[in-house]
């Protein structure tokens, strides 16, 4: 089943949005450079249908943190505990080293999951696609990213401990504590070894 949003133009927010979670915490979700493309199409298959695969341009989650996480220190007006949602929706591809650990999503990680699903109006079976994480490498940038269950599967079955994969990977947001940061990134997908 394939749903259709479609929107009548593109939006730019430059503002920031204060909530209140079920625990009491201030939660805040950054709406930076909000723009989403006028036909939107998400399936049960992907967070992004296959057809939008060609939109992930090269990246990298350094460049993606580095942006993000002065902006972040900035807008918190000395809030301790902090969930960041990205308003926009960004997908990149990237060289990532697999690392063939992996464990169920952590509680942080799914709540970041489905408040920027509801960011950005999809339906809630996008939570189901992700049940495990990978722990996977960029350069010395060691993190774990919520994958499709399909995506780790094959993972699993085409590549061993220590390959470079290419991976198509969205940017959800963060959990801050104080200063520290736990960054959110998902793997939708990945160049198979025949298409590189």
């Amino acid at each position: 089943m394939t749903f259709l949003r479609v929107l009548g133009h593109l939006v730019s927010l430059t503002a920031s949005r204060f909530r209140l979670d079920a625990e009491g915490r201030e939660i805040l979700a950054l709406m930076l450079r909000f723009a989403l493309s006028p036909v939107l199409l998400v399936t049960p298959h992907g967070m992004w249908a296959q057809s939008t695969w060609a939109r992930y341009t090269p990246g990298s989650m350094s460049e993606i943190i580095a942006r993000e996480r002065t902006a972040a220190l900035a807008s918190t007006h000395g809030i301790r505990v902090v969930t960041i949602v990205s308003g926009e929706r960004l997908g990149f591809r990237s060289d990532l080293v697999y690392t063939g650990k992996s464990r169920s999503i952590s509680k942080d990680h799914f709540e970041i999951l489905q408040r920027w699903r509801s960011v950005h109006g999809l339906p809630a079976s996008v939570d189901s696609l992700f049940h495990r994480e990978c722990l996977l490498r960029e350069d010395q940038l060691e993190l774990w990213l919520p994958t499709q269950e399909t995506v780790l599967r094959d993972l699993t079955r085409e590549f061993k401990v220590g390959d470079t994969v290419t991976m198509l990977v969205g940017y959800l947001g963060a959990l801050r504590r104080d200063t520290t940061f736990d960054w959110v990134f998902v793997v939708n997908e990945y160049d198979s070894p025949s298409v590189r």
